[in-house]
């Protein structure tokens, strides 16, 4: 299904979208989100992210992570870790090669 033309929704209140299957969305263009309250997202199966170009993220806030599993990284590239705080490993083994 293809549509010329531009299609434009508001929502006084709230709106809830339920979906029992599958729901996709793809843009041609580029997308801008703007969330000035809170977002909440809960995801209960696998999770898979694709950057197939730059990416840029930056936090302006305090940032607590909890991992319950193993965390593995990899990188296979060149990388700069830079810090102008204190930066601080704990754990009963920390190598560098």
């Amino acid at each position: 299904m293809f549509s010329i033309g531009d299609y434009n929704l508001s929502v006084g209140k709230s709106m809830g979208v339920w979906v029992k299957e599958m729901i996709t969305e793809k843009f041609d263009g580029g997308r801008t989100t703007t969330i000035t309250g809170t977002e909440t997202l809960e995801i209960s199966g696998a999770v898979t992210n694709t950057f197939k170009d730059k990416l840029t993220e930056e936090v302006t806030m305090a940032v607590e992570q909890t991992y319950s599993a193993t965390l593995k990284t990899s990188v296979t590239a060149a990388a700069n870790l830079e810090a102008t705080g204190v930066m601080t490993i704990k754990g009963s083994v920390v190598s560098f090669n």
